[in-house]
């Protein structure tokens, strides 16, 4: 007989209904429209500089607080009582240990991800209205991504470090694998169920259609580390990917972490980075038994 593993999601005495998505969702919506009118009603010199590199990483930011970090803390709160129970944080002596497999585990399975990404890009897929709709939102993504980057002065260099690598972490992390995948676990949907449903919704909103299941790999990633290290370890070593997004752009000029030069060594360190996760995932699971 099987047990459940230890996770990192440990299920209240109340466990919130669906009206807990509703009110999240709506939360959510609410916050959206009220970043957008702070940012155009009471901030107008960001309005009025909205395309340069500084104004876009502040108005990230606000956004970033404003539709993710307060409603789910937000709902929390309403729902539970205790906007804390939402970080999940894992108690133990073992934490430094446990982060670093996760970051190893993360990091060996970026050979897998960087090949996967090589192979969608050569899949030539059919014209139509909307594929082509596909690619106007990719490159508009790409294009905003790329502006809040430009700046590679030292202000502007801090303000991307703090937009993409500490704020956007946290924000979409409390919300995939805080929430979502928090609010699926206690509702009793199993761990890999749960972890690729909110792994497949992280790679949609990223609208890079041509790195979906790339990207897929990294929700399921991230999805399991909050799983079996606490939503915190995913938290850092998605801070961890972006800060590896912002040094491959200053390297390289790629917006797309994914986008790596093709290189030689990539098929040849693929199957032991394989087995590498896998033996490092099989570790994070036993170590939540």
């Amino acid at each position: 007989m099987t047990t459940e593993p230890k996770t990192g999601f440990s299920p209240s005495t109340h466990t919130p209904g669906p009206a807990y998505l509703l009110v999240l969702f709506g939360e959510i919506l609410l916050g959206s429209i009220l970043s957008s009118l702070i940012v155009f009603r009471y901030f107008p010199i960001l309005s009025a500089q909205i395309g340069e590199p500084g104004a876009l990483n502040y108005i990230q930011i606000l956004s970033s607080l404003l539709t993710f970090v307060a409603p789910c803390l937000l709902n929390e709160w309403i729902f539970r009582k205790n906007y804390a129970r939402i970080l999940s944080f894992s108690s133990g002596e073992d934490n430094f240990i446990t982060l670093m497999r996760c970051i190893l585990f993360y990091a060996s399975m970026m050979p897998l991800i960087a090949f996967l990404t090589h192979l969608m890009g050569k899949i030539e897929m059919p014209h139509n209205a909307f594929t082509l709709w596909l690619d106007q939102i990719e490159a508009q993504s790409n294009a905003m991504m790329q502006k809040m980057m430009s700046d590679k002065s030292a202000k502007g260099i801090f303000r991307s470090l703090l937009s993409i690598v500490v704020v956007a972490p946290f924000a979409e992390e409390l919300f995939m694998r805080g929430s979502l995948l928090g609010w699926l676990r206690r509702k009793g949907v199993a761990v890999d169920l749960g972890v690729w449903i909110v792994a497949a919704l992280f790679s949609l909103v990223h609208f890079q259609w041509t790195a979906f299941i790339p990207r897929l790999l990294m929700g399921a990633a991230l999805g399991y580390i909050a799983i079996y290290g606490g939503l915190w370890m995913a938290m850092v070593v998605h801070a961890l990917n972006n800060l590896y997004a912002l040094i491959t752009f200053y390297r390289y000029g790629i917006v797309n972490e994914l986008d790596m030069p093709e290189s030689d060594m990539t098929l040849w360190i693929l199957a032991p980075a394989i087995l590498l996760a896998h033996y490092l995932f099989a570790k994070l699971r036993s170590g939540r038994k």
